[in-house]
């Protein structure tokens, strides 16, 4: 008996110390904003307090929905982000000369103890930090890995779609999608 009461200690100051999400409502989003205005989400991840990453996407495959468990050393690399505000992780806010710019943008939401952060961003204008969690995170969101499809779960687009061009309208340094220039030839 006791040493069933030494073993269930250590299993639950194991699972009290295992990494858990600090960001509360994580959400991220990758999206572009349409000529007519209209907001046109390519992709929608939350995560929960346990490391549950749901992802819906809705790319050249169509639209799936997919859930992956994350590690302890992916939710201590997220957990960065609730060091400081989301807009210290910005390091410029417009792109080198002649360079243009034609990936999607994104949104970010979380709550850190108890306040909202929102940023709209693209990654060229983020720090080190910043993108190699972008970066973590991107890699897990469109992994598309068949194993980890789910049916498909709320999203409340709307509301999302309304806060999106609300924060993108504060955000208005963020580059309009560009096709670079075409290439220049040779002189004959």
């Amino acid at each position: 008996m006791k040493n069933i009461l030494i073993i269930l200690g250590i299993l639950i100051s194991f699972s009290s110390c295992a990494q858990k999400n600090k960001l509360k409502n994580f959400e991220l989003i990758s999206y572009e904003i349409e000529p007519n205005g209209n907001v046109d989400i390519g992709s929608y991840s939350r995560i929960n307090e346990n490391g549950k990453l749901d992802v819906y996407i809705n790319g050249s495959r169509g639209k799936a929905y997919y859930s992956y468990e994350l590690g302890e050393d992916e939710l201590k690399s997220i957990n960065k982000l609730s060091k400081q505000k989301l807009t210290e992780f910005v390091s410029k806010k417009q792109l080198e000369p002649n360079q243009g710019y034609a990936g999607n943008r994104n949104f970010i939401s979380f709550q850190k103890n108890g306040e909202q952060n929102t940023l709209c961003y693209i990654v060229p204008f983020m720090n080190q930090e910043f993108t190699e969690v972008s970066n973590l995170l991107r890699d897990r969101i469109y992994a598309q890995k068949d194993s980890a499809k789910i049916s498909e779960f709320k999203i409340d687009f709307e509301k999302l779609e309304k806060e999106i061009i609300k924060q993108d309208k504060i955000y208005d340094y963020l580059p309009k999608k560009t096709l670079p220039p075409p290439p220049i030839m040779p002189r004959k």
